[in-house]
């Protein structure tokens, strides 16, 4: 049957001749690529745990940052959707954080006091902090009791080992970041476990402003 059928097959089509081009019409602008990672140089890089359960590949594709001449805040998101309405509901409206982490990720949050420029080494100040929060496992976040958890491992940590350069730029708040150890303890799991971290993640912090931060209690207090 295959044979009959090829056999009585239509010729093929004659090739038609290529569409003439008008020499005076304008050039077809060509699409501009799609963004397939965070900025070049962005706050990167890898975290593992000491005892090899949980690896943490981190990218800061957003930043968003608020100060005053008392205090800063900046808040990494590992997240490309990640937007600024998000990330206020979520810190003063108990919302959704679905949009601001990834899975086996960690979101990176910065506290300083005083006036920018800044330089900070962890464990030599007591007036800024670098907290991690990082998501292991699991698919995303469940509400209970009104309050949102991750539903694999949470943690929650902060650099033992690491360095920051804040300052003022155009669009928000921006600097450099290095983080090598982090200690801290998974809260949602039995016993609380306490967790050590070490890798190399350190880059650019490219921040812009988010103005709905000045709500936060750090700023109102």
């Amino acid at each position: 049957m295959l044979f009959l059928l090829l056999a009585c097959s239509d010729p093929p089509p004659k090739k038609s001749l290529p569409p003439v081009v008008d020499s005076d019409s304008p050039p077809v602008e060509s699409t501009p690529p799609v963004d397939t990672g965070p900025p070049d140089g962005t706050f990167s890089g890898t975290l593992t745990s000491s005892d090899g359960a949980y690896t943490a590949t981190f990218a800061a594709w957003k930043a968003f940052t608020y100060g005053n001449s008392e205090t800063s805040l900046v808040y990494l998101s590992a997240n490309p959707e990640a937007t600024c309405d998000a990330l206020v509901g979520s810190l003063l409206s108990a919302a959704d954080p679905s949009t601001l982490y990834g899975a086996d990720d960690c979101n990176v949050v910065i506290q300083l006091g005083g006036t920018l420029p800044q330089d900070f080494v962890a464990g030599d100040s007591f007036t800024a902090s670098i907290q991690l929060f990082c998501t292991f496992g699991g698919s995303g976040f469940v509400e209970d009791n009104g309050a949102w958890r991750w539903n694999g491992s949470w943690f929650v940590g902060t650099a033992r080992t690491g360095s920051f350069h804040l300052e003022n730029g155009a669009t928000g708040i921006t600097g450099t970041l290095d983080v090598t150890e982090v200690d801290g303890s998974f809260p949602y799991l039995d016993g609380v476990p306490s967790a050590s971290f070490t890798g190399a993640v350190s880059g650019n912090v490219l921040g812009e402003t988010c103005e709905g931060l000045g709500s936060h209690p750090i700023f109102t207090r």
